[in-house]
């Protein structure tokens, strides 16, 4: 239902959040305050609550990704660093690869730049290949429902790019690598200080380009060349004591193009080209050490244009503008408190979509720390109001009680909601080369089908029309996380998570309608429930001069209760289980079935880390495991069972090396992924063997106390 209000709510907006007093009353942004470091294992969060709290006091579920641990990886792209983390796995299907946490589909996670929300959801997955590497000082993963702090999307949780803080010294640094499947890297990066000493700019320029590549028995290009460039940039200016402005920008393009030829119709070229970019402008004011303000408006650009032999056109644009006020306040040392608002405006003009289509929202949020004697105590509570989906509310609670030095026990509970996109909503597309044809719900609501209908096109329609023709509603969850921090000494921290997630009002694209072609009309609706469960695991072992040994682990269920009734009843779609070798039919257990597609059972992973600062050097040795995972259903009985097609299990080692060669200021580096070579035409997301090289080359003009100028 449309609210006209929403324009009123948009600029009503008012959040408190705790930060750390700066006793010179100066504006010193939350991410990067002084944080007194208790162990050297200690890592800064500020994704989980808004707040600076080191990821010790947290009580919920946190993975950093530092920038140390970024380098030894030696990968250029986000969606390499990501495959390697513990309970990360990347999903790649015919509409894309995307990041699940915590068994849950890539659509359900929030991925964030500085804080601000990344667009281009074209079928619900966001591309990570899309962001550089080559300025990232950390990245924090909050898992399980963060709707209470962050809104829609962040259902199953959220990814957090920081980039690199201003470091009030004149410096640059450039770094070129080339390797397999033709690729090629070059990165150049730095700070200027301004002459009054009042303002830093940061810069980067990033250059990539891939010849992509084919997997064994197959033809077409898994990934199709491309090129991609980056630019961005930040100024950050004390205004003066207690004031400052940040304006930041980015842009990335990649064009994309590959020649097949489908049907043995002759080669055709199809070639695309994506435009993202992100502005920020934002103003910070200190009234006292306890209170201070800040005012954030922040524009996303996102759009493609695809040609097919330079005739068959289509483009997608989609546009956001967000619009936020902050104020954060420090009642006592134990007492934080958090309350905000803010609006979005979201615009989408697409070939696939009649119009332009616009969302409005607006929310309000109030959260609270309490942290007395050994206790961290984390409320809140968020209200967002939707001009298609109506009202959500959101809270969480979370607590965390440190039993000794040694020893912290920490559980949270929240309810998460993801709202429905464009494409569910508005979608109009017919495929042209096949015959079905894919509407939003709001397009059924308007009477695209009674027009199909009319023109002579549809010759049945099935009940799941009229399900259609209702209200969308929002995805909804419950979270539960628990689990124990443990320390037996400063060199040594392991880690235990148990997690549940269930969702409900499930959206899914379901056939409305039969067309005379014989192919069907698809819509979408709010049909089924699923569940994810499991455990984590991981460990930091710093063994001695040089060495740290790292190693996590995952075990994974993620099921349909859906099916999971149908089995227990004896009815429904799923009561039965065919054998297709012998055509034997019997009726379905439970232990049948095995689970959601592409959510592996087992994952686990180890990495070995090595430096010699006496040497200039610093190695890594990394494997990654996964086990099977469902992929097809060949008996055709709706859900994956032992007769189906599967990913097999499998393993992948990669090596990595820099050595300084002069000053610490140029240094070589050589690495290889996928030693063995492993591929799998199920795996369309993992090449081959990849062996790379490259060179870094940095300066720095002075060595300056640092400003009071940061950046959040």
């Amino acid at each position: 239902m449309k609210n006209t209000g929403l324009t009123v709510m948009l600029f009503c907006v008012l959040r408190v959040s705790y930060a750390q007093s700066d006793t010179t009353g100066g504006v010193v942004p939350e991410r990067v305050r002084p944080v007194a470091t208790v162990n050297p294992l200690a890592e800064v969060v500020v994704t989980a609550s808004r707040t600076v709290r080191q990821q010790d006091s947290l009580p919920v579920a946190v993975t950093i990704i530092s920038k140390q641990a970024i380098q030894s990886i030696q990968s250029r792209r986000l969606i390499d660093v990501l495959r390697e983390q513990t309970g990360m796995i990347i999903a790649t299907d015919e509409h894309g690869s995307g990041l699940q946490l915590q068994g849950l589909d890539p659509d359900y996670t929030m991925i964030l730049i500085d804080g601000q929300p990344l667009i281009g959801r074209l079928t619900g997955k966001l591309d990570l290949s899309r962001v550089t590497v080559g300025n990232i000082e950390r990245i924090e993963i909050i898992k399980g429902a963060s709707s209470s702090l962050y809104g829609s999307e962040a259902l199953a949780g959220v990814v957090n790019i920081i980039t690199s803080a201003p470091s009030m010294v004149t410096h640059g640094e450039v770094l070129a690598r080339g390797g397999s499947y033709g690729m090629a890297d070059l990165t150049a990066s730095g700070d200027y200080v301004l002459g009054n000493r009042k303002g830093d700019l940061q810069w980067l320029g990033n250059y990539y380009r891939t010849d992509g590549y084919t997997l064994p028995g197959q033809s077409a290009a898994v990934l199709p060349p491309y090129y991609s460039t980056t630019l961005q940039g930040r100024l950050n200016y004390r205004w003066s004591p207690r004031s400052s402005l940040v304006l930041s920008g980015r842009w990335a393009y990649r064009y994309q193009h590959t020649v097949y030829d489908l049907n043995g119709d002759g080669p055709q070229k199809d070639a695309t080209g994506e435009n993202d970019v992100n502005l920020l402008g934002s103003w910070r004011y200190a009234f006292s050490s306890k209170w201070k303000s800040r005012l954030d408006y922040y524009i996303s650009l996102y759009n493609t244009d695809e040609k097919i032999n330079k005739t068959d056109t289509s483009f997608f644009r989609q546009a956001l503008h967000r619009l936020e006020w902050q104020h954060d306040y420090t009642m006592s040392r134990e007492l934080l408190f958090t309350a905000g608002a803010g609006g979005n405006l979201e615009l989408v003009v697409a070939t696939r979509y009649p119009g332009r289509q616009t969302m409005q929202s607006g929310f309000l949020y109030l959260q609270q720390q309490y942290n007395p004697g050994g206790w961290n105590i984390t409320g809140g509570l968020r209200g967002d109001l939707h001009s298609v989906y109506g009202a959500q509310l959101s809270p969480k609670l979370a607590a965390q009680y440190h039993v000794n030095k040694k020893l912290s026990l920490k559980a949270s509970v929240g309810r998460g909601f993801k709202a429905p996109d464009f494409r569910q909503l508005y979608l109009t597309f017919t495929n042209p080369l096949v015959g079905y044809t894919v509407l939003g719900t709001e397009e059924v609501k308007k009477g695209a089908l009674a027009v199909m209908q009319e023109a002579g096109q549809i010759s049945l329609v099935y009940p799941a029309f009229y399900q259609a023709a209702a209200d969308l509603k929002a995805e909804r969850s419950w979270s539960y996380n628990a689990g124990a921090v443990y320390k037996p000494m400063v060199v040594l921290r392991l880690e235990w998570n148990f997690f549940y997630n269930s969702v409900q009002n499930l959206i899914q694209s379901v056939p409305i309608a039969e067309k005379t072609n014989g192919w069907f009309v698809y819509s979408y609706e709010n049909v089924s429930k699923v569940y994810t469960k499991g455990m984590e695991f991981s460990g930091r072992w710093r063994v001695g001069a040089g060495l740290e040994v790292q190693a996590g682990y995952q075990l994974l269920y993620a099921k349909d209760r859906d099916i999971i009734d149908s089995i227990k009843a004896g009815t429904g779609n799923y009561a039965q289980i065919r054998n297709p070798q012998t055509g034997a039919v019997r009726r379905s257990e439970v232990s049948d079935y095995f689970g959601l597609i592409q959510r592996s059972r087992h994952q686990a992973n180890i990495r070995l880390l090595y430096r010699l600062p006496d040497w200039g050097l610093t190695a890594s040795a990394r494997l990654n495991y996964l086990s099977r995972a469902g992929f097809n259903d060949l008996n055709g009985n709706g859900f994956i069972d032992r007769y189906d097609q599967y990913v097999p299990a499998y393993g992948i080692v990669s090596f990595s090396l820099e050595k300084d060669v002069w000053q610490r200021r140029l240094s070589v580096q050589a690495g290889v992924d996928n030693v063995a070579g492993y591929t799998n035409a199920l795996l369309a997301g993992q090449p081959g063997r990849q062996i790379n090289g490259g060179i870094r080359w940095n300066w720095e003009k002075n060595k300056t106390k640092p400003s009071l100028i940061k950046n959040q």
